[in-house]
Order: C-alpha cells, then structure tokens, then sequence
C-alpha cells in the first residue's frame, strides 16, 4: 500500500513539474509575443531605420569609405597598403565589404518579421498601411544597396530557419523585379503619405519612394544588365517627384554644406 502512495506522489511530482515549465517565456520578446500593438509595430520599423545607421551602412561606410575613390572625395593619405578602399583596392577580404552584405541582410530579416506579423494588431487601417508601406520600400531599398554592390544576391522574402544556412543567389534581373515590385506596392500604399503632409523628410515618404525608383531603373538600364528599355521608367519617376511641387533643385553650390532646406 506505500509503494502504490510513493508512485502516486511521485507522479503527481512529474505532472505538476511538467505544467512549471511549460510556460512562454516572459523575460523576453519573439515574434509570438511581439507585434501586438501599432505601437510595437512602429517600434519595430524604427529598428529597420536604425539599422541603416550602423557603421557598415551611412553611418560611415557608405558614406564615407565607398565615395573616397570618387570625385566627392580627395584622400591625402599616402601610405600604401590602406585597407578602407581609399586606393581602389577594394577586395573580398576587407571587412567593409563583408560588412555592407551582412547589415543589409540584418534589415532585410527584420523587416520580413515584421510584414509577416503587420496584420496581428488591430489598428487603424491607414496607419498599418503606412508601416507596411515604408518597410516595402526599405526591403527594396536594402536589395538594392545589395544587388548594386555584389550582382546575384540571395533572395530571402520570409524569415528562415536557423538551420537554414545554404540559400542560392538570385539573378541580378530577379533582384531588380522584387525590389521593383517591393516599391511599387510602397507607392501605392503610401500615396498620400507626403513631406507636406509629414512636415518632415526624416522618413519614407511617396516622393522619397519614387525619386529611389528613378535611380533602381537607371542602374537597371545600365551595366551589367543593360536593359535601355528602363530609360523611360527613370523619366516617368523622375517627372512624378518633379510635378509633385514638393522638391526643388538647391540654387547655390555653397549652401550643400551649410543647410538642408526642407524642399530639398
């Protein structure tokens, strides 16, 4: 009669440890118990954003490293062997370049989290569609940065596994149609999202999305792929930021440097 008590306790013990721990973590936040408000919706497009401020990308390599060799920049280093590309000696062993590829892919994970979770909230309609419209645009945006610098590049259009290591490269023609298709669909989304009506140029707005589609076309139209058939793409883009009345040329050289009007 004990022993028929013990094993009723002891599985009792084992039932009850089982119920502890089968909990959702809470210490911690993943994709199931994230996503829950606009709020955190937002908060994860500002992290997309930020990602473009790491020193790999405009915090200072796109800026800065990858222009140096350019008329926009006149290094006065002389010592041989710099590794920073100053001397068009760029190459796959450098760290800059690596790192331009791996911070593109981060933004492009985060964003692919958060479209597959843009339609968890309940929440204003226009206002996801503005969150979803910008995230688009910048998947488009980071292909782009990724296509133009490497040519056939991976396309990851959904979170992966992490067992998921070995993904093909993508032609550089199938880059350029998901980052065409990506913008487009921002366009339409963000139709009435404009500076004016933002009352700043600190986000993806229709223009900023349009002006970016005149420059993805004419790289289209030139080499590697050579498609002359996207020249009438960049005039048709380049016409809808010019018609739109919010953007004008800056007048004086000199005031690059010294301001940022805000219709420019």
């Amino acid at each position: 009669m004990k022993r028929i008590w013990i094993l009723a306790i002891a599985l009792a013990g084992f039932s009850s440890c089982n119920k502890f721990l089968d909990t959702k973590p809470s210490d911690f936040y993943s994709s199931t118990n994230y996503y829950e408000t606009e709020a955190q919706l937002q908060q994860a497009l500002n992290g997309v954003y930020s990602n473009l401020m790491r020193s790999e990308l405009y915090g200072q390599v796109m800026g800065f490293n990858f222009t140096t060799t350019t008329d926009e920049v006149m290094s006065n280093r002389t010592a041989d062997g710099d590794t920073r590309g100053l001397r068009y000696n760029y190459d796959a062993s450098q760290t800059y370049v690596a790192g331009i590829w791996k911070s593109c892919y981060v933004g492009i994970r985060n964003i692919n989290s958060l479209l597959e979770n843009i339609n968890k909230p309940t929440m204003d309609s226009a206002r996801r569609n503005i969150i979803k419209g910008q995230a688009l645009f910048l998947r488009g945006y980071y292909y782009f940065l990724l296509t133009s610098n490497y040519g056939d590049v991976p396309l990851v259009l959904r979170t992966l596994a992490i067992n998921e290591v070995n993904f093909p490269a993508a032609t550089q023609k199938q880059v350029y149609e998901q980052v065409e298709k990506d913008m487009k669909e921002a366009e339409v989304l963000l139709k009435d999202y404009t500076v004016a009506k933002v009352g700043y140029n600190d986000v993806v707005t229709l223009t900023a999305v349009q002006a970016v589609l005149a420059r993805v076309y004419i790289y289209w139209a030139g080499y590697p792929q050579r498609d002359v058939s996207k020249y009438k793409d960049v005039i048709t883009y380049c016409d809808k930021v010019i018609t739109s009345g919010l953007h004008a040329l800056n007048p004086d050289y000199r005031r690059i440097h010294k301001s940022f009007p805000r219709s420019v």
